[in-house]
């Protein structure tokens, strides 16, 4: 598999820790219970986007947590106020 793929999707030691399981059907149960989605293999191995995890971690695509973002139309308003 090319080091690509590998960062798209979660590997089996990575699979594991986030589940807290090494079998395939305990896993799929957890990662149901967490509501991270998930596709299934043939041999029932759930595939699960790196990006997908990170996103329901709340993690940005640096790896850090999200920072509150500031409410752009709020502080509009604010300076619509001020002028009359």
């Amino acid at each position: 598999m090319s080091e690509l793929m590998k960062s798209l999707f979660l590997n089996h030691s990575q699979l594991k820790a986030l589940t807290g399981y090494a079998r395939r059907a305990q896993q799929r149960k957890q990662l149901v219970d967490l509501g991270i989605p998930f596709k299934l293999r043939r041999d029932g191995t759930p595939i699960v986007l790196t990006e997908v995890v990170e996103q329901q971690l709340g993690l940005n695509r640096t790896g850090r947590p999200k920072g509150r973002e500031p409410d752009v139309r709020a502080l509009r308003g604010l300076q619509g106020e001020q002028t009359p």
